[in-house]
């Protein structure tokens, strides 16, 4: 038997964190032990179906709640064992998986081949807003029990990281069938938490599956609260209404910096904050004006100050955390700061005087502040922007529309560069490519990447691919952000994972 035939099993390693690499200490002497942990989301969470909804927020939460196949360590790239226990690869475009047996959804549906064939087409189906990120997919098929298949269309070289991932996650068909369109509101899985109830833009609660079949979560009960303003998230915090902050900003970390009852965590993070152009639209759909929009942005100025000094920036589309990252030429900005070249681009392509734009922007205190500051930036180049703040959900949605000039949006910061390339593909318009931007030559670096197995040859071709995105300039990149949490001590066990917020072993007092 060949190695690519051998059956591989993963097993995590233990790793113990310091506070300040992202895992929280012992608890404050005395402090009592609660059965509750109490967590603060800041970005809308409308629904929990992973087929309907685009929010990572709504992935991460989801990760308690329902698995995958296979999921990542706390690296964001070492793949383990989660609904399978063993994988094996009998060519490259078919894939065999044993799963774990004597598994139950929290409905009492027994977890089977046929539940992964339902779950993978269902976010593959043409109502799936995740369906370009499955365009790989040939078919699924139910050897037994216990064993399924996974073909790809073609040789399909980031299968596991690409089953990995927050999107693939395995439901309960019979909760699916029973439940049609709220199944968004109460997702049924298989994971250590079961939820309880959801209440659209204000609350999630999870509780306990006493039938997991891992360890069990060490707290009763879970809560997820929606608090976008910041200043009430950190009174929450001190006051001891709430427990994490999943995502701060630099003004928690200055207040906190001087209480010795919470800490800063500080971990790898999955995500990027872009500004992209519609360049379906005049006058984005000249290159000249995109360049000259993004020499006008002085980014590294906004690291420092708004973003407290926590992020890097670099060249779109591959962050510093995805494979095929080039420090030679993706590390150096292709478009730095400079307000003199902007202006004489404008010139070039026929605004010698600038233009009036908007820019969509989600409602919260830190995208006003973006928004506000890449205003400033722009007007001095003779750019005028209008501000379009909207909830997260209307901003997904209008985006995915092409309702838009300008915006901002997360994309992908650890992993597989095919998590980000679907981004810049034709076939994902209305999907993931929110620029409407293409190129024949880019999509076809893009299908070959996929499909080459030879791992130089399909750095040479990302590469090649990611060459040709930068200069086309259909977004730009704000900052490749890292995990920042603010946490109160007397939580114990939580740790940083790129993709998702793990609470089962977190718990809270002795």
């Amino acid at each position: 038997m060949t190695q690519s035939m051998r059956w591989w099993t993963v097993v995590a390693c233990a790793v113990t964190v310091a506070v300040a690499a992202g895992a929280a200490g012992p608890p404050a002497a005395g402090a009592p032990a609660r059965d509750v942990l109490r967590l603060s989301v800041r970005t809308t969470v409308v629904g929990l179906d992973p087929k309907f909804e685009t929010a990572s927020t709504v992935g991460f939460i989801n990760s308690n709640v329902l698995e995958s196949l296979v999921t990542t360590d706390f690296d964001g790239k070492t793949i383990l064992p989660q609904l399978a226990t063993e994988w094996r690869a009998e060519t490259g475009s078919s894939w065999v998986f044993r799963l774990r047996p004597n598994v139950r959804f929290h409905d009492g549906t027994p977890f089977n081949a046929q539940a992964v064939k339902f779950s993978l087409e269902r976010m593959a189906d043409a109502e799936s807003v995740h369906r370009g990120d499955f365009a790989w997919l040939q078919s699924v098929e139910v050897v037994d029990p216990l064993t399924v298949r996974i073909r790809s269309k073609f040789p399909y070289a980031p299968m596991l990281s690409a089953l990995a991932f927050y999107q693939p996650y395995i439901v309960s068909p019979t909760a699916v069938q029973q439940m049609g369109t709220q199944f968004g509101q109460k997702p049924v899985g298989t994971g250590p938490f079961k939820y309880e109830s959801h209440v659209p833009r204000q609350r999630t609660i999870m509780v306990r599956n006493d039938d997991y079949w891992g360890p069990k979560a060490k707290v009763s009960r879970a809560e997820w609260i929606i608090v976008v303003e910041e200043n009430a998230r950190l009174a929450a915090l001190l006051s001891g209404e709430l427990d994490i902050l999943t995502i701060i900003e630099p003004s928690i970390m200055q207040a906190l910096a001087t209480r010795p009852q919470f800490a800063v965590l500080r971990g790898p993070d999955d995500l990027v904050d872009r500004v992209g152009f519609n360049a379906r639209k005049r006058p984005f759909d000249d290159v000249r004006v995109r360049r000259a929009l993004i020499h006008g942005v002085n980014r590294m100025q906004m690291i420092a100050t708004i973003f407290g000094g926590v992020g890097v920036a670099y060249d779109p589309p591959l962050a510093p955390g995805i494979w095929g990252y080039d420090p030679q030429t993706m590390g150096r900005l292709s478009y730095p700061y400079d307000p003199n070249k902007a202006r004489a681009l404008l010139a070039e392509a026929g605004f010698p005087n600038g233009f009036r734009t908007t820019f969509t922007i989600i409602n919260r205190p830190d995208h006003r502040q973006i928004g506000e500051v890449i205003q400033a930036d722009l007007k001095q180049i003779g750019v005028e922007v209008a501000l379009r703040a909207l909830d997260f959900a209307t901003v997904s949605q209008s985006t995915r529309q092409g309702e838009h000039d300008m915006y901002i949006i997360g994309t992908y910061g650890v992993g597989d560069p095919d998590r980000v390339l679907p981004e810049f593909e034709s076939a994902n318009f209305n999907v993931r490519n929110r620029n409407f931007w293409a190129d024949p030559e880019v999509d076809r670096l893009i299908l070959a990447q996929r499909q080459e197995l030879d791992t130089q040859k399909r750095l040479a071709l990302v590469r090649q691919a990611a060459a040709k995105i930068r200069e086309a300039a259909p977004e730009f990149a704000l900052r490749w952000r890292r995990a920042v949490l603010a946490i109160n001590k007397d939580v114990v066990g939580y740790r940083v994972h790129p993709q998702k917020w793990y609470v089962r072993d977190t718990s809270v007092g002795r």
